[in-house]
């Protein structure tokens, strides 16, 4: 082979050996280039699964409470607010009206009831169902005598001869304007239930006449016509709450007081009383209402349920209420009280001697509401 030849191979052949070699670092490199990129893959890879179990998990544990909070929002709960005794009517037709409406609302309204004035006496809780901190109560026509004079109407003397005559007028139309006269005072009335005839007791002497009334200290309402009709039979009427009757009478502070039978019973009362009058002078009512802005922040459809549910708390406490008139009578006569029951001539002399009482606050209220109450009364 030729010198020219031998050069140009040989050096064909160490050059193409050193190109070689370089390819496979090169691919050596490239190789080991491409391992941390594999690494990262899976690293991603491996921190996005992560990631996805820890949102699956907290979905999980979030769910249930996000599911727990709406329904918390969705209930609502309704504080009914009693003066008198866990063992009086009123609080019989509350638990009725609890049972009915948590039962026909599943749940979705729950009812709570505090008696003996837990959460104020009538006139305190009035305030408070204007401003939520209780929602339902039952005032009697004399507490809300002080805020709209109608419903002084309802404390006229002996308007009515029995428990059905005054049921059927507060039944009727005449029951329904009364309810309605709330509205204005941002009160929703739902019924007008029966608390029964107003009797009064003493410790002092049985009361068979006008003069027996003479210089009693009697125990009122804080409502200026109550006041008058005990004057008006000669007592020495005065406003007390409700709340702090029970240690006046035991104290003496007030020989007597004037209550229907199942509450002057069911309180205690007869406990620091010796003689009770049936003299029936006030057929006693209460009216269930609630605040209106709890009303009118009901559906529709619950609005109708507490519709409703007013009614069932009429009928329960009209039943209850002649039981426990029965059983507070028979109950008081054992404990030893004196029972005297009124003459028709005893009751003549009442009707008479309050004939000016009812003079003096007609001209204060709705005439032609109390007439259609004396015509209905009589039909």
């Amino acid at each position: 082979m030729p010198d020219a030849a031998r050069n140009i191979t040989t050096s064909t052949q160490l050059t193409a050996t050193p190109r070689g070699d370089n390819m496979l670092d090169q691919n050596q490199n490239l190789q080991q280039s491409q391992r941390p990129h594999h690494g990262r893959r899976a690293f991603i890879t491996s921190t996005a699964v992560i990631g996805l179990r820890m949102i699956a998990g907290l979905i999980v544990v979030v769910a249930p409470m996000l599911a727990a909070s709406a329904n918390a929002q969705d209930t609502k709960t309704m504080r009914i607010g009693l003066a008198v005794a866990a063992t009086h009517i009123q609080n019989t037709g509350s638990k009725a009206f609890k049972a009915f409406i948590e039962e026909k609302t599943n749940g979705a309204i729950k009812v709570e009831i505090f008696t003996g004035a837990q959460l104020g006496d009538n006139k305190a809780m009035l305030d408070s169902v204007k401003f939520g901190a209780v929602d339902g109560i039952f005032p009697s026509p004399a507490d809300l005598g002080n805020i709209d004079k109608n419903f002084n109407i309802m404390n006229f003397p002996f308007l009515f001869s029995s428990q059905e005559t005054a049921n059927r007028v507060m039944d009727g139309p005449w029951g329904k304007k009364m309810l309605a006269l709330l509205d204005k005072h941002n009160y929703k009335g739902l019924a007008i239930v029966d608390s029964g005839f107003r009797h009064t007791t003493n410790s002092k002497r049985a009361i068979k006449s006008l003069d027996d009334f003479k210089g009693l200290k009697i125990r009122m309402q804080p409502n200026p016509l109550h006041l008058d009709i005990f004057r008006a039979l000669g007592a020495n009427p005065a406003p007390l709450s409700f709340s702090e009757l029970f240690s006046a009478l035991q104290q003496g502070v007030m020989d007597g007081q004037e209550n229907p039978l199942n509450n002057i019973y069911a309180s205690k009362l007869h406990e620091v009383q010796k003689y009770v009058t049936l003299d029936g002078h006030i057929y006693d009512t209460n009216i269930f209402l609630v605040g209106k802005t709890f009303y009118d922040g009901l559906t529709p459809k619950q609005q109708a349920l507490f519709n409703e549910g007013a009614t069932v708390v009429v009928n329960t406490m009209r039943q209850a209420l002649k039981e426990s008139d029965a059983a507070a009578l028979k109950g008081m006569k054992s404990a030893g009280l004196e029972i005297t029951e009124v003459s028709p001539e005893f009751q003549a002399q009442l009707v008479k001697a309050t004939k000016p009482v009812v003079d003096k606050y007609l001209p204060n209220v709705d005439a032609t509401l109390y007439n259609e109450l004396i015509k209905e009364a009589k039909n």
